[in-house]
This record gives structure tokens, sequence and C-alpha cells, in this order.
């Protein structure tokens, strides 16, 4: 059998589907490839922000960069890519982030991007510090706060403060 009649023509594009679930899969690159020259080359750091050094497509200089994504978490595009902005000034101050690590907001709070709120934390040290009870789970939605209530995996309610949500969880656990 000849190895070479099944190789695939280099001119046609094969794209593998990354889900076969309805939902869209958000892919944020990994941070590394940028460096922490280029960062300094690109940006100015002030508050928790960057601004650009230089005008960049239709904007000038000293212009703040990037957005609020609809999550709360900041992003700026370089290169066509997308970058989380805590990755970016954790890059910028300290360099690479380590492999296996993530950057954590010591506030839990998306928007305070300042190097003195970002931590290096393993995934399973950054979920452990997540702001869930037991029985419950916490969304950011249309910039309301809900939570969520599920006891025995059957829904309970959506509340607008963790108090309320453990306190329907408690009337379901308590003998009648």
């Amino acid at each position: 059998m000849d190895v070479a009649a099944h190789k695939p023509s280099s001119n046609t594009a094969h794209r593998v589907p990354l889900s076969t679930s309805c939902f869209p899969i958000v892919y944020m690159p990994r941070v590394n490839v940028l460096e922490q020259s280029e960062l300094l080359n690109l940006f100015h750091y002030f508050n928790g922000s960057f601004y650009w050094r230089e005008p960049r497509r239709g904007m000038r200089a000293d212009f703040k960069a990037g957005r609020v994504r609809p999550d709360g978490y900041s992003q700026i595009t370089i290169n066509r890519k997308s970058y989380y902005l805590h990755n970016l000034v954790w890059i910028y101050f300290n360099g690479e982030i380590i492999k296996g690590f993530e950057i954590d907001h010591i506030d839990n709070n998306r928007k305070n991007n300042t190097i003195e709120n970002l931590q290096l934390l393993t995934h399973s040290d950054n979920l452990r510090k997540r702001p869930y009870i037991k029985g419950s789970v916490y969304r950011k939605k249309q910039n309301r706060d809900i939570w969520i209530s599920k006891y025995r995996q059957k829904y309970v309610g959506s509340f607008k403060s963790k108090e309320l949500a453990l306190a329907a969880i408690n009337l379901l656990q308590t003998p009648s």
C-alpha cells in the first residue's frame, strides 16, 4: 500500500470540529506567546490598564487599550489575537507565566488588574477560592449576581444573594 497516496493534498484545508455541542467554545491563546519586551514596547501601564505607545488603527497614542468582555474580564487584541489583560499585566511586570499556573485576582474583582491584586496560583488553588457554597452555583449574568441553588441535583431556584441561596438549601435539608 502506497502511503503517499493517502496523504491529503496541501491545498485542501482539513478542519476538525473542536466540539460536538451546540455551544461555542471560547478559546484564549496561551499568553506566553508574547514576550515581556514586546509588551514594554507596545504599552504604558497605569493603575491596572495599558495605554498604546504608538497610534493604532485610527486610535491615537496614549489611548486605553482593550475592552471589557460580557463576563467582566478585560481583553486586549494584539495582531488579531486576544489576550486577557490580567495575564498581560503579569507578563509586563514578572515575565513569563509558569506552565501549570494561572493568574488570579486576589479580591475576585475581574476589573481590578493592578499588579498588586494579581497572584500566581495553580488551577486547583484558584478553584478553591471561588465564592461558591455547596449546593449552589454563582453566575454573573447581564451585570447581575445570581445564585442558583440545587439540592440533590434538582433545581431549587435563583436568588439575589449567597445567603438566600444557602437558606433555601437549609430549608430542604431540615427534616419536617
